[in-house]
């Protein structure tokens, strides 16, 4: 539930530089597990 494993296998999160520029996953640290990142978007316009 942390990104420091995922960042430390090279995904490439929302926000983070160092494993690319595309933002193809992120996580709601501590709470859920990594989502890709248009499920974010999905989940903001159902709001």
């Amino acid at each position: 539930m942390t990104a420091g494993p995922f960042l430390a296998a090279g995904w490439d999160f929302v926000g983070e530089d160092g494993n690319g520029a595309e933002e193809i996953w992120w996580i709601d640290e501590g709470r859920g597990y990594p989502r890709l990142c248009w499920e974010l978007l999905e989940d903001e316009a159902a709001e």
